[in-house]
């Protein structure tokens, strides 16, 4: 069974010249509600966490 990004599909369609909302749309209607046969992917939507680094200043603690 493979797994696959979500968000990696949609960049590489809206590389390919489609919207945001095209590739959401096509995505949905085409690849998601596909079933191809037993072994079926497995769709995953992996989010980005963005690391704050603190730093000391003069009014407490700030983020950079």
């Amino acid at each position: 069974m493979a797994a696959l990004d979500i968000e990696k599909m949609l960049k590489k369609m809206e590389k390919e010249g489609m919207t945001r909302e095209e590739a959401i749309e096509y995505f949905e209607f085409n690849i998601l509600g596909a079933y191809v046969g037993e072994e079926n992917p497995v769709y995953l939507h992996i989010p980005e966490f963005k690391v704050e680094r603190k730093t000391k200043g003069r009014k407490g603690t700030q983020t950079k």
